[in-house]
């Protein structure tokens, strides 16, 4: 009866020490986890005619870079100059935080297209076949055909934040492609490229400031 005894404790006990082990294994994957670098943005605090950037829209953008990383990161030598404006340090950055920069920069292309106004609808002058730009990145439909973009004119999705920003991302590479410049001498798509330059590349610097990677 003794030796039963002894024998159930000693599996007891055995059972304890495997439990305790796979709780620390479980806790080193936690940890591991968290160790990982992850993509830090910045928070824009400025509020225009009641409208605020979310925090949340940035993980639409920088999804989107990643999988134009191509254009947006491994080709970025080809936009020297307008990203020295920008960002003096940024060859020196790891590659998340090379996403931050460019996601930063369409956020900066929001504030003056739209005042971060995800309602924002204005209509074009006869160039442009009196057409309305809309949403965040004032976008039009017909830009789907142009762009291959997932703006869809049956589901009315232009004024929805995640394919609003995902569609002026592929339009950006796109633009990046032809040009080889952020800031157009000439309109392109977005006129603040060429029109607002100094204030986007003011504002962008306020914002990214905080993150201490430019300087």
């Amino acid at each position: 009866m003794k030796l039963l005894f002894l024998s159930l404790l000693f599996m007891l006990l055995q059972s304890c020490c495997n439990n305790e082990n796979r709780t620390v294994l479980v806790s080193n994957t936690v940890n591991d986890s968290l160790k990982k670098e992850s993509i830090i943005f910045s928070k824009i605090n400025v509020e225009v005619n009641g409208h605020q950037w979310k925090y949340e829209w940035n993980h639409f953008i920088s999804s989107e870079i990643e999988k134009n990383k191509n254009i947006f990161i491994n080709n970025d030598s080809l936009y020297k100059n307008d990203i020295y404006k920008l960002c003096p340090n940024y060859y020196n950055l790891k590659e998340k935080e090379k996403i931050t920069f460019w996601t930063l920069l369409i956020a900066s292309i929001s504030k003056y297209e739209s005042n971060f106004d995800t309602n924002c609808r204005f209509r074009e002058g006869e160039s442009l076949n009196y057409v309305y730009s809309e949403g965040l990145l004032q976008l039009s439909y017909g830009d789907e055909l142009r762009y291959d973009i997932p703006l869809n004119t049956q589901e009315k999705n232009i004024l929805i934040p995640e394919i609003n920003l995902k569609s002026g991302v592929i339009i950006l590479a796109k633009q990046l492609k032809v040009k080889k410049t952020i800031f157009t001498t000439k309109s392109y798509y977005w006129s603040v490229l060429t029109k607002k330059q100094n204030e986007i590349i003011i504002f962008f610097k306020k914002n990214i400031k905080e993150l201490n990677i430019c300087e």
